[in-house]
């Protein structure tokens, strides 16, 4: 049983990094167009990127009573969208939108699902800085426990659909 774990959490490994190599070699071509477009052409193919990482898809995992928020790359302006509609955000872990960029997890946004544990997806040296130390100061700020998959590996949520834990591949 552990052995097929752990070999599933290989293969889904390997799925992520050629999904992640075929995104950096699409951002690759994404950099070059924008270097020989002038200006102000670049800060609006800038701003198209930011909103569509605001339309990213994002829901709820309920399980019993244990529920878990994912926000894909969403930012700011998408989680003041889910909190207008009056959204029922409230999740024991939340899966922190757009890799822990400054441009997520607004404070208002972290109250209102008001999470145990905060996962970040993001790869170890990005080019990015992701996460931003305003992001992770927001969820300690509220004691939030957050754990990083760049100083942890994979992250690993487990739940009887009355408590749940949260532990890290590597310690």
């Amino acid at each position: 049983m552990r052995q097929r774990r752990i070999e599933r959490l290989f293969v889904m490994s390997r799925r992520f990094q050629e999904i992640q190599a075929r995104v950096q070699r699409e951002l690759a071509d994404a950099k070059a167009m924008l270097k020989g477009l002038p200006d102000p052409s670049r800060a609006h193919i800038i701003k198209w990127l930011l909103k569509f990482n605001d339309n990213s898809v994002a829901f709820v995992l309920q399980y019993r009573s244990f529920r878990m928020l994912f926000t894909g790359d969403a930012g700011v302006e998408a989680e003041q969208r889910f909190l207008r509609e009056g959204i029922d955000l409230g999740s024991a872990v939340l899966k922190v939108g757009h890799h822990g960029s400054a441009y997520s997890s607004s404070q208002e946004f972290i109250a209102a699902v008001h999470p145990r544990y905060a996962l970040i997806s993001v790869g170890r040296h990005n080019l990015f800085g992701h996460p931003a130390p305003s992001t992770i100061r927001r969820l300690d700020d509220d004691g939030i426990r957050v754990d990083r998959t760049d100083e942890n590996a994979a992250v690993i949520v487990e739940t009887d659909g009355a408590s749940s834990s949260v532990r890290s591949l590597y310690p």
